[in-house]
């Protein structure tokens, strides 16, 4: 069948209903299905689906299209990926290229190996719900504060205490005892064969399609139990543990929501986020690696790490951060204390936990604090606090924002932000920073902004020359460029006995041809107002004040960070002097604007071509 006529021939076998009711709880309405939107957060449902016609649609943010596009859209995989998992739901021969025979063989273990998975899934949950094992369930109601729904959400199981009705279950649905070793589901023990999940709660682990692919299992009850605390599925030809994620399936209405991922270290605190209505994944007994990275930049560029207190859990924050830093992402973190997430929610803290997930630290920011703490120890330990911290400053992808954690570190540490900026760069040459705008630059009319208060200057400037004189030297600094170059020259002329009169200003000042300046010059020398060599002066004097207290509020501001440094460090003598500089530059700012003129600014009548330029 042609690649096209395949494609048609899906559309009009799948039942477009059924596939998103997979991801979406659909209720039929007549010829209608509808349901809450994936790709957008709302209360009452909008989201049509039209089997009949093979299209959904919703009429909150306007998302519609066909199958294909809903389960590219909501699951992350290509086109190619999507067509092929139709095609095999719908019984239809879909090729891009002729499979070797090595690729038939392949397909056909994987469809086998998840067949048994799926009869060992339905084993599990059996056994969960049977009397005589009671204290599995009890032990998820009671010890773990989990819901009965939430079980039957995540498929909790229990792998029983009897191998034996587990071995004649495989057997009864034709699970062949190689498939059920290569699966780990049975081993051979000194005692004999056993189930590796037995006497164990059992946490199915999905792909992306849905599809269960292994499990995890943790023991639960006698503290004399010395068996380790979990045990995961071996790898198979469906089951890469440095690919797939604890909890990616379930977080995909999240992520289209526009949510961050949280990322955590097991599978009970990825169920504890989610109850509080987040999206969590975890690496399935392994670290997080290059490729879980890949799979979660297709569904969001947004991370919140929420790692345990310990060591290993410190250690594994570090590095998950450098990762992900180095991908791009916006990552943030939580501090929990000594719980992790499901221990919060055990607690009863699930407020608590929704609340630090609603508002998470910035982790980058979070770092540099604590290595900050760490080199307060000396000397040495700084110099090591900053060369340790300087590997994730150089991952940071964005020259905006990777000079503004340089700048926040050289304040933290009180270093030196052009040293810093160079050891980054030296760590990472391709590091590229946000360079201002050179001061020499010419710019085009276009880009070039006056505010009021410098047209009042000019038009005194052009009336009154010598009212220029006033001009102090941090006000020139603050005008906009043009305005900057046309003052320096008049001042040069004024100082030198030239610049009497309006005409003189025009002669002998050299203005830019595309300066933005000559418009106003050209309004300015139109004698629409006289103004008296007085109000010029004031006008002057006002600009002047309006940088002085410009500037007193950047360093108020400035004072502010560095109060908030001190308050996160516990610093109290910094505390103190922060406080004491900020009562100081208060007054003065308040000084600075009782000695501003109090004349009211000169009225200019701006024409329309003015307002334009």
């Amino acid at each position: 069948m042609k690649f096209e006529d395949a494609i048609s021939e899906i559309k009009r076998r799948a039942n477009i209903a059924q596939v998103i009711g997979r991801y979406v709880k659909l209720k039929q309405r007549g010829l209608n299905w509808l349901g809450l939107c994936p790709f957008h957060q709302e209360k009452t449902p909008s989201f049509n689906v039209r089997p009949d016609k093979g299209f959904y649609k919703c009429f909150g943010c306007g998302a519609s299209g066909d199958v294909f596009s809903f389960m590219e859209q909501h699951t992350g995989q290509p086109f190619v990926e999507v067509a092929k998992q139709l095609a095999e739901e719908v019984g239809i021969e879909i090729s891009f290229k002729q499979k070797t025979t090595e690729e038939l063989t392949v397909q056909v273990q994987q469809k086998k190996l998840q067949e048994a998975l799926s009869v060992a899934q339905t084993y599990f949950q059996q056994q969960l719900r049977l009397p005589q094992n009671t204290p599995a369930a009890q032990y998820l109601l009671k010890e773990r504060k989990l819901p009965g729904q939430t079980i039957e959400h995540w498929q909790l199981g229990f792998g029983g205490t009897d191998d034996s009705l587990l071995i004649a279950h495989l057997k009864q649905q034709q699970v062949d005892d190689q498939t059920a070793f290569d699966l780990g589901l049975l081993r051979d023990g000194s005692y004999g064969r056993y189930g590796l999940f037995s006497r164990r709660i059992t946490v199915p682990i999905r792909d992306v399609r849905g599809h269960v692919v292994g499990f995890g299992g943790r023991i639960f009850g006698s503290a004399d139990d010395k068996r380790p605390k979990y045990v995961n599925s071996p790898a198979s030809p469906v089951y890469d543990k440095s690919a797939i994620l604890f909890g990616l399936f379930e977080s995909l209405p999240f992520l289209k929501n526009g949510r961050p991922a949280v990322i955590v270290e097991g599978y009970f605190d990825a169920i504890a986020v989610h109850r509080v209505g987040f999206a969590a994944v975890a690496p399935c007994g392994t670290s997080l690696t290059e490729q879980h990275i890949e799979a979660l930049s297709r569904l969001t560029k947004k991370i919140i790490l929420a790692f345990d207190q310990d060591d290993a859990g410190k250690t594994a924050h570090k590095r998950a951060l450098l990762m992900l830093l180095r991908q791009g992402f916006q990552v943030f973190t939580i501090e929990m204390g000594k719980k992790d997430p499901d221990a919060l929610v055990c607690a009863g803290g699930a407020n608590t936990l929704k609340a630090l997930l609603t508002k998470p630290k910035d982790a980058l920011q979070a770092l540099i604090l604590s290595a900050m703490a760490e080199g307060s120890a000396g000397m040495a330990a700084r110099i090591g606090a900053l060369e340790a911290l300087v590997p994730y400053l150089a991952s940071v992808q964005s020259p905006l924002a990777i000079g503004q954690y340089v700048r926040y570190a050289a304040r933290v540490f009180q270093e030196d932000e052009s040293t810093l900026r160079r050891e980054v760069t030296r760590q990472n040459p391709k590091v590229r920073f946000q360079l201002p705008l050179s001061k020499n630059k010419p710019q085009s009319r276009e880009k070039v902004a006056w505010s009021y208060a410098e047209r009042q200057l000019l038009f005194a400037a052009v009336r009154q020359p010598r009212a220029v004189m006033a001009l102090e030297e941090s006000a020139l600094a603050e005008m906009n460029p043009d305005l900057r170059a046309f003052m320096t020259e008049l001042l040069t002329l004024v100082r030198g006995g030239t610049g009497e009169f309006a005409g003189d200003i025009l002669r002998n000042v050299p203005v830019a041809k595309d300066s933005s300046v000559i418009p106003l010059l050209v309004t300015a020398q139109g004698g629409l107002l006289a103004m008296p060599a007085g109000i010029a002066e004031e006008i002057v004097r006002a600009f002047n004040a309006k940088v002085l207290a410009k500037r007193y509020q950047a360093k108020i501001v400035e004072n502010r960070e560095d109060l908030a440094l001190a308050e996160e460090r516990g610093d109290l003598g910094q505390m103190r002097s922060a406080l004491l500089n900020q009562s100081t530059q208060l007054k003065e700012l308040r000084d600075g604007r009782l000695h501003k003129p109090a004349a009211e600014p000169f009225d200019l009548e701006w024409d329309e071509h003015t307002e334009r330029a």
